[in-house]
């Protein structure tokens, strides 16, 4: 994945945070944390306030052939890991035909 593209991705998962959401913080970036139907992905995490309350998403793009994939999980902060770790999980039962 090239910069350009990278820095589209990044754009795309701050724009997805809930409207009024305040203090916005990329916390991780990944390329390629999973590939899908031999695809390169993009992840990213983000910390991010929401009506007072502490929130953590990661949502996974994948770019294919004509369409692109968009996977997200958010939780409160301190419920965020164990979330992530079967948002994540889940993404390895996917099934191409």
């Amino acid at each position: 994945m090239d910069e350009a593209t990278l820095k589209l991705l990044q754009l795309r998962a701050l724009s997805s945070l809930p409207a009024g959401s305040e203090g916005a913080t990329v916390v991780t970036e990944e390329q390629n944390p999973i590939r899908i139907k031999g695809q390169d992905t993009y992840g990213g995490t983000i910390d991010f306030v929401q009506q007072g309350h502490d929130f953590r998403t990661n949502i996974l793009f994948a770019n294919l052939e004509d369409t692109q994939l968009r996977f997200q999980v958010v939780a409160k902060k301190a419920d965020f890991e164990k979330s992530f770790r079967a948002f994540r999980g889940s993404l390895y039962t996917l099934l191409w035909l």
